[in-house]
């Protein structure tokens, strides 16, 4: 299924605007018929091919969704990671993966955990794809209370490696997502070792990490007293 990005839209548009435009000036100012002739039809070409691309993203935003609803979780699970690793709808395939993990079952959620991760190494240095799999990893222990042992133990265990990274948009893109789960109302023991993680993450030897991690112990101190 062929796609075209959305700006073309934007650029069709534009020359189809000029060509009409011209059209007009041919004929008020020239009187050249051939000119406003040729114009004329440039623009109506263009206007055509216009609405034949926004009508074409409708039909295939309709095709999308007849897909979607003929496939078995596990069909949508294997084609949301391979758009992960395809570098396709990546914010997206990592939102929709997380609403899969927050209702499915401790080794579906935790499949889906490992893609967001893998996403992440393999994207280390492209800090939208990196925020999008770190808000949609967060999500999984955010928005579901309880969460159960093996699912926050597995979660926990990539905020720690994400804090020992090289990559310093990985850094980042986790220390602010932890910070947000720790100012969430989620699960009571997520909150409390993540802010242990901040707490510690603050005289980190990572300079860059301890940084980072001291601005967003700024923003949680005031929990001090609930964790400890």
């Amino acid at each position: 299924m062929k796609k075209f990005p959305e700006w073309m839209e934007a650029i069709v548009l534009f020359l189809a605007g000029i060509c009409l435009t011209g059209a007009v000036w041919f004929y008020f100012s020239t009187k050249n018929l051939l000119g406003e002739i040729v114009s004329i039809s440039l623009g109506v070409i263009l206007l055509l091919l216009f609405i034949y691309l926004v009508g074409k993203k409708e039909r295939d935003k309709k095709l999308e969704e007849i897909v979607r609803r003929n496939q078995t979780e596990r069909e949508r699970i294997d084609f949301l990671k391979k758009n992960l690793g395809a570098r396709i709808k990546t914010d997206e395939s990592a939102k929709e993966l997380a609403d899969i993990a927050l209702v499915a079952t401790d080794d579906i959620s935790l499949e889906i955990i490992d893609a967001l991760w893998n996403c992440v190494k393999n994207n280390a240095n492209n800090s939208d794809i990196v925020n999008q799999c770190a808000f949609s990893i967060g999500r999984i222990v955010r928005e579901q209370s309880p969460v159960t042992k093996i699912r926050r133990d597995k979660v926990i265990g990539y905020f720690i490696e994400s804090s020992a990274s090289d990559s310093e948009t990985i850094i980042d893109c986790f220390a602010f997502t932890l910070g947000k789960i720790v100012q969430s109302e989620c699960d009571m023991d997520v909150r409390k070792e993540v802010f242990n993680i901040v707490k510690a993450n603050r005289s980190h030897p990572n300079s860059y990490a301890s940084k980072i991690y001291k601005k967003i112990w700024k923003k949680i101190e005031k929990y001090h007293s609930v964790f400890s």
